[in-house]
């Protein structure tokens, strides 16, 4: 009987050690799956055309998007881009050239006021 149980212990504790073997197998595959897997999406910064009406506004101009450089560019930041307000000037050729400089730096959107704006 006492062969019986030290089989079953055996077995148990060798069970245990597969089990471990193929969760950590999983957990390595799953990793490295997801993280080639998964995008995360953009983090990305909300500005405004007009002066702000508001402390937690922040304002660009497609003039001038050098404050961007400062609001993207620190050591503590993980903002990926940043979503510009729409100006009609961006669709002249200056305004479309600085829009398109923007975009080589950082990762870019535009968004405009539903029912004012053109889509």
């Amino acid at each position: 009987q006492s062969n019986s149980r030290n089989s079953v212990s055996h077995s148990t504790k060798s069970d245990r050690i597969r089990a471990l073997s193929v969760d950590s197998t999983f957990d390595e595959c799953h990793d490295s799956t997801l993280s080639s897997q998964i995008a995360l999406p953009k983090l990305m910064l909300l500005t405004v055309a007009g002066p702000p009406t508001g402390c937690y506004e922040l304002w660009t101009d497609v003039h001038d998007y050098s404050s961007i450089n400062g609001w993207l560019r620190t050591d503590n930041s993980n903002i990926d881009g940043v979503y510009v307000q729409f100006q009609s000037e961006m669709m002249e050729a200056d305004g479309a050239l600085k829009l398109r400089a923007l975009s080589q730096k950082f990762a870019v959107g535009v968004w405009g006021l539903n029912g004012i704006d053109p889509d």
